[in-house]
């Protein structure tokens, strides 16, 4: 289910074919406790697998439906169809961060 969305489009008219990310929520934590922002207790998330999964060349609606039918709290990440495909690594402190971030690590 979605409990946030990230609109990260640089044409947001653009839905009938964007580039989405899902991820469970707990995993921006971190960054919630530092903006003030809502948290969600990672303990709810231990029996999820899912690190991350996208849909490339989905529509905006069957977006937000796959995510909302995801049996966890998940954000949705919405990009323009056809950009690059966002890499994701680990911070110094291991939390998983997009490829952008200056203190980027792999993890083994």
């Amino acid at each position: 289910m979605i409990y946030n969305i990230v609109d990260g489009r640089k044409h947001p008219n653009r839905w009938r074919y964007v580039y989405a990310i899902v991820e469970p929520t707990h995993h921006e934590n971190y960054r919630a406790a530092k903006e003030g922002g809502d948290e969600i207790d990672s303990a709810l998330f231990a029996h999820v697998e899912t690190d991350y999964d996208e849909r490339v060349h989905i529509s905006l609606h069957d977006a937000v439906i796959w995510a909302e039918r995801l049996p966890f709290a998940a954000t949705l990440y919405i990009y323009d169809d056809g950009s690059e495909k966002i890499e994701f690594g680990y911070d110094s402190e291991g939390r998983r961060t997009p490829r952008q971030s200056s203190e980027m690590v792999m993890k083994p």
